[in-house]
């Protein structure tokens, strides 16, 4: 299985699913909005979804799109905390959203041996679905949340805007802890795992060089791309990607 953590107009995973092309390709969301230092023109971001999208629509069976803070948030419900837009390309943006929205997922899930693994765009903190209250309370497991969030993005986007819009006060938000795609690696406990046998896999928090990888969950934001193996169940990052780290 490949994973793709944020892209921000990087380009890095072209090197990573060439030859996976068959194999299962997870991109963790936020694929506009570039960083300044980075020298990636807002367009050139704007080209390099569009190719995203493409790929999706040559591999549908196998290439899960997850949706981040920095995506349907910012261009499609307009309800978004203070994080890089791009304002000048707005209109063209959401029109790539809405026309491509059945592309894309909030998360996913798979089970691999014992234990279920979460792929969200931010971490998948339990506080979160507790300040959900009624909305989150009915589900006892947190596969069915994310088959709840994927089934609104479509029949009740609104309610999944009042729920994943949520930023916690660590990233300069107004609520005690981030949603599904805001929730920052700040926020969890390397000894305490947040749904016992599960495995999360997320992004959001951008890292210097390393990914963070614990027993209970893996923060790969780091401007590459990794395999994690189905077998050993080891993450790993994927040798000679020509994008630069800094």
């Amino acid at each position: 299985m490949i994973i793709i953590p944020d892209i921000h107009g990087r380009t890095f995973w072209k090197d990573c699913v060439k030859g996976h092309e068959n194999e299962q390709i997870i991109f963790l969301g936020d694929y506009l909005d570039p960083y300044p230092a980075e020298w990636i023109t807002r367009k050139e971001a704007i080209l390099n979804f569009q190719e995203i999208l493409e790929f999706k629509k040559a591999h549908m069976d196998n290439v899960i799109l997850l949706l981040g803070n920095h995506d349907f948030i910012q261009y499609i419900f307009k309800k978004m905390h203070e994080c890089r837009t791009d304002f000048t390309n707005m209109k063209m943006i959401e029109n790539l959203f809405k026309e491509n929205m059945h592309l894309f997922k909030v998360g996913y899930y798979k089970k691999l041996k014992y234990k279920t693994y979460l792929f969200t765009h931010a971490a998948f903190l339990k506080k979160w679905v507790e300040d959900c209250g009624e909305y989150l309370a009915e589900f006892e497991k947190p596969e069915e949340i994310i088959d709840f969030l994927n089934d609104i993005l479509f029949s009740d986007p609104d309610l999944l805007c009042e729920l994943i819009n949520r930023a916690g006060y660590c990233r300069g938000g107004w609520h005690p802890h981030g949603s599904i795609v805001w929730g920052d690696i700040r926020e969890c406990s390397a000894k305490h795992p947040q749904f016992k046998r599960y495995y999360n896999i997320f992004g959001h928090t951008q890292l210097k060089s390393q990914p963070i990888i614990e027993k209970f969950l893996a923060c790969l934001d780091c401007r590459k791309g990794f395999i994690l193996d189905e077998e050993t169940r080891e993450i790993k990052a994927i040798e000679n990607q020509n994008e630069k780290s800094e």
